[in-house]
C-alpha cells in the first residue's frame, strides 16, 4: 500500500472498519458486531500490528476435509486417467465453486495476497488489536476457518528496533502457544520451504516503504499458527505487550528478555540466530521437541 493513498487513513480508522466488516457480516448471514468502544488513547501508544493466514485446499474444502486433511497421500499421487483423481477433481471443483464466491465478498474487507496456498487473508494492521479479533472471529462464525485446524500464520508488529529484540519476542510468542513443533519443523517436508522461504530464523524486517502509515520498521513473524479466535487473540496480546515493554519501560524489558534467553539455554539451545532447518534440522527438531512437550 503506498504509504500516502487514499486507503491509509481508512486502514487505522476502527470505527469504518467495524462498518465494513458488518457490511460484510450481513452478506454472510451474521449479526452485526458491536464497534470497540474502547478509547483511542488505550490503543494509540500500542505498536501496530497485521496478520496473514494461509488456508490449504485441504483446510477450506469442507467435503474433502475428511478424506484428505492430515493425510499423507496427495492426489498427485494417483495417474490423472485414473478414477480416484478424476472423482477428487469432480469433488475439488464442486466444493471450489461453492466456497470461491464467498471468500471473494471477503478480499472486499479482507484482503487476499499471494498464491502460496489456496487463500491466504491479509488482515490489514492496526493498533488495536481488537479489530483483527473481530474479522478473524467473522471468519470462524462463517464457517471459513475451524478450531482446531491449524493454519500458517505470520505477524508482523512494528517498533522493533533490534533482531535481538524481535527474536525474543518471537520465542515468546512460539513457546506461548503461538507455534507447534508441526509448524516449526514444516520447512524439512515442504517443497518450497514453508515459512524459511524468507528471512532468518521466521523473522524477516520490514522497512517504512513496506509499511502503512507512519511505523518506520517492523518484523514479521513467520513461524506462528492459528488454531482458534481465542488463541490468537492471546499472542496478539503478548506480542503487543512484549514491543510496548521496549520502549515504555526498557529496564523491565531487558531483565524479560533475558528471561526468555535463558530459557533457550536451559533447553540447550544456542542464543545465535539460527540457520534454516534444511541447514540445520538438528536445531529446529529439537526446539519442536520442546514445544511438542509444552503442548
Amino acid at each position: 500500500m503506498e504509504r500516502n493513498s487514499p486507503k491509509y487513513g481508512d486502514v487505522f480508522n476502527d470505527s469504518l472498519r467495524f462498518d465494513r466488516l458488518n457490511g460484510l457480516r450481513a452478506a454472510l448471514g451474521l449479526d452485526d458486531l458491536a464497534a470497540d468502544s474502547t478509547n483511542d488513547d488505550t490503543f494509540s501508544q500500542q505498536p501496530s500490528i497485521g496478520i496473514e493466514i494461509e488456508m490449504t485446499w485441504d483446510q477450506a474444502l469442507e467435503d474433502l476435509r475428511p478424506q484428505w486433511l492430515g493425510s499423507d497421500i496427495r492426489p498427485s499421487h494417483y495417474p490423472k486417467d485414473s478414477a480416484e483423481y478424476k472423482e477428487f477433481t469432480r469433488r475439488y471443483n464442486k466444493n471450489d465453486k461453492r466456497l470461491r464466491p464467498i471468500l471473494e465478498a471477503v478480499s472486499r474487507v479482507i484482503p487476499r495476497v499471494g498464491f502460496d496456498a489456496y487463500w491466504e487473508f491479509s488482515f490489514n494492521p492496526t493498533k488495536n488489536r481488537r479489530v483483527l479479533e473481530a474479522e478473524l472471529t467473522t471468519l470462524y462464525e462463517a464457517g471459513i476457518l475451524c478450531e482446531g485446524i491449524p493454519y500458517a500464520t505470520h505477524a508482523t508488529i512494528a517498533d522493533i528496533y533490534s533482531e535481538r529484540d524481535a527474536y525474543a519476542v518471537l520465542c515468546a510468542l512460539e513457546q506461548s502457544g503461538g507455534s507447534s513443533a508441526r509448524r516449526i519443523e514444516s520447512p524439512l517436508t515442504s517443497v518450497k520451504g514453508g515459512w524459511s522461504q524468507k528471512g532468518k530464523g521466521g523473522l524477516l524486517q520490514r522497512m517504512g516503504s513496506e509499511l502503512a502509515g507512519s511505523d518506520i520498521t517492523a518484523f514479521e513473524f513467520r513461524t506462528l499458527t492459528t488454531t482458534s479466535p481465542q488463541q490468537l487473540s492471546g499472542v496478539l496480546e503478548l506480542g503487543q505487550r512484549l514491543v510496548s515493554l521496549q520502549s515504555q519501560d526498557k529496564s523491565a524489558w531487558l531483565l524479560e528478555r533475558q528471561r526468555i534467553e535463558d530459557s533457550l539455554i536451559e533447553q540447550g539451545l544456542p542464543l545465535r540466530p539460527w540457520d534454516s532447518p534444511q541447514r540445520d534440522a538438528a536445531t529446529w527438531r529439537k526446539y519442536g521437541a520442546t514445544l511438542l512437550a509444552r503442548s
